[in-house]
């Protein structure tokens, strides 16, 4: 459906399983969707709503931009309950699978996937950063009900990783801070045992599974 039709509205009234597939040709169409969702909260409509856009892209990182621009201010304001993505370039399904549930990821409608927060580096840092995060990742990118920060050094490291399940910050060379949440529960950990040791901390708060096992 087209959001620049009013009658819609009066439509969705006496439909309420109605699921409405939305999109706009308008050359600011993040403005005028944002208005229809609007009208459809003024006449209490609830019915679900999937976002629909269309490309015409080959390159992964412009769609990326372009998708993120179109649908990333709405998702965050709660307007849409799902994405549909369509590309007439030589980007495939897989690709548009992926953006889409990352999108949904970054503005919290729908977490599939483990997320990591790090720190971007500075010469307080304590480990080589990139190295780290990618070891962590490796270990635990199954634990997809979780948020691990991978941070730098404890002086801005603990602020910065803000609502993490789990925290992994430098503090000192060769060793490792662990936090659960914003609580420092196991300090100065040898480095080369932290990922074993953050293991152990997960599976004491439950919070760990094999990768192999289905939760």
């Amino acid at each position: 459906m087209k959001a620049e039709n009013p009658e819609i509205v009066e439509k969705l009234k006496n439909e309420r399983k109605a699921i409405v597939i939305m999109e706009s040709d308008n050359l600011n169409s993040f403005a005028e969707l944002r208005a229809f969702f609007m009208e459809l909260d003024a006449h209490i409509c609830k019915n679900p709503v999937i976002l629909h856009r269309s490309y015409r892209e080959d390159n992964y990182e412009d769609l990326l931009i372009e998708a993120s621009t179109d649908l990333g201010g709405l998702l965050i304001d709660g307007y849409g309950d799902g994405i549909l993505l369509s590309n007439q370039g030589t980007i495939g399904y897989n690709e548009l699978k992926d953006l889409s549930f990352g999108l949904l990821q970054a503005s919290r409608m729908r977490v599939t996937r483990t997320e990591f927060v790090s720190c971007p580096g500075c010469g307080r840092t304590l480990f080589e950063l990139q190295g780290t995060l990618a070891e962590v990742k490796k270990h635990f990118r199954h634990l997809n009900h979780l948020k691990i920060g991978v941070m730098g050094c404890v002086v801005n490291g603990p602020g910065e990783m803000g609502d993490v399940d789990y925290g992994y910050v430098g503090s000192g060379p060769g060793h490792i801070n662990l936090y659960k949440g914003q609580k420092l529960v196991k300090r100065h950990v040898p480095s080369e045992r932290a990922v074993d040791e953050l293991k152990k901390l997960m599976m004491e708060y439950g919070d760990w599974y094999e990768p192999t096992l289905s939760r």
